[in-house]
């Protein structure tokens, strides 16, 4: 569950601020529950913020790195463009971030190992999309993608 208090939204121990501009719309699967994505007025950039649920109906949950792993064994589709697994720290703690290319869409991925809350999540994930046509290091490096990786707070409700 998110919650919304002094203009930010709070999902566990993560917080964080919609770029300004940005459309927000909520993605409903049985695999993203509850996740939240944000996309830039010409579409060409994605955030996307995506809980893992300890007891998720389907699916083994296991930590952050285990995950990126099993998601490079599994997706032959970005065989090659997959670069290795690299530490990222943010909010105080150490997670994991992987970047690849798959149906012409670049993508950046970030999880991390959170403490379990009452609502059983247990893997934080954000993901950034650089979509039609533009470079990740351009996405990466704008003003709304490092703002947002910047100001990810580490704070609770």
């Amino acid at each position: 569950m998110f919650f919304y208090k002094n203009h930010r939204i709070h999902i566990s121990d993560f917080s964080y601020e919609i770029p300004d501009g940005y459309g927000l719309d909520q993605i409903q699967s049985e695999e993203y529950q509850n996740s939240l994505k944000m996309v830039s007025p010409d579409g060409n950039i994605v955030i996307a913020v995506r809980p893992y649920y300890r007891n998720m109906p389907g699916y083994v949950i296991r930590d952050a790195y285990s995950m990126l792993k099993e998601f490079l064994a599994d997706s032959e589709d970005c065989f090659g463009t997959a670069e290795e697994i690299k530490t990222v720290n943010r909010c105080g703690l150490e997670g994991y971030c992987l970047s690849y290319k798959l149906d012409n869409i670049h993508y950046y991925e970030e999880k991390y190992d959170i403490p379990e809350n009452e609502y059983g999540i247990c893997v934080l994930e954000i993901v950034i999309e650089a979509r039609k046509g533009r470079a990740l290091e351009e996405v990466m490096a704008s003003e709304a993608v490092t703002q947002f990786l910047t100001e990810l707070g580490g704070d609770t409700v």
